[in-house]
């Protein structure tokens, strides 16, 4: 199945061009991490006043790679990276049945990897710390609930995979981007269930042929998370 745009041509960028989108956004990443480490250390911040300015400055990374490699690059709109409505009638039900399969192999692995004696593998829950206090709360539980799920969702499936989906294959290109998914969110002990969770948003994209419903479910999961550390 090729991903193509409202005009029906297959999207113009190549995996070259996401390949340097990815060195931009990583490389990117690796800065504002040494940035908010360094500035942790010296005591003039702390990680939960951080974290939406990291995450914001990332999720900006992302945004940026997109332009320059893709929206200017080509002179396309942002219609090309899935930002269109649905053409799947049972689009709701598609992102329910993603929304539940991610959550549910989440349970399954964690409770698997826990009945092993495997801790290494076991995701570390997150301490209800980490949305900090006051307006630090608002910025962070709003760059986690949405603006993280609509960059990264935007680039890792209306970008990355769709560069991919041509000169590889359904098959490959899904395995590959879930796979630059896990890794991007560099965490070992989770990198099996968002790996599963990118395969599952791919072929949510597949189905839709929007960016849209990936971005709902997305958005879903982060909100139940954020709601487990109210």
């Amino acid at each position: 199945m090729q991903v193509i745009q409202d005009n029906g041509t297959p999207v113009p960028w190549c995996p070259g061009d996401a390949a340097r989108a990815i060195g931009l956004v990583f490389g990117g990443f690796l800065v504002v991490l040494l940035v908010a480490r360094v500035t942790t250390f010296t005591g003039n911040g702390n990680s939960s006043s951080l974290t939406p300015w990291m995450v914001g400055l990332t999720d900006g990374l992302m945004l940026l790679a997109i332009w320059i490699f893709g929206i200017r690059k080509y002179r396309v709109s942002w219609e090309a990276v899935g930002l269109r409505r649905s053409l799947a009638g049972n689009r709701l039900g598609l992102s329910a049945a993603v929304l539940v399969g991610s959550l549910a192999f989440g349970m399954v692995y964690t409770a698997t990897v826990s009945a092993f004696g495997l801790d290494v593998l076991k995701p570390v829950p997150i301490s209800g710390d980490l949305l900090g206090h006051g307006m630090t709360r608002v910025l962070n539980a709003g760059v986690i609930i949405f603006l993280g799920p609509f960059t990264e969702e935007l680039f890792f499936r209306g970008f990355v995979f769709t560069a991919l989906i041509i000169p590889m294959g359904a098959l490959r290109a899904v395995l590959i981007s879930a796979i630059v998914f896990a890794l991007a969110h560099l965490s070992f002990a989770t990198m099996v269930p968002i790996f599963v969770t990118g395969l599952l948003m791919s072929w949510l994209y597949l189905k839709s042929g929007s960016v849209w419903p990936p971005i709902t479910v997305h958005v879903a999961q982060n909100l139940i998370a954020v709601l487990l550390l109210v």
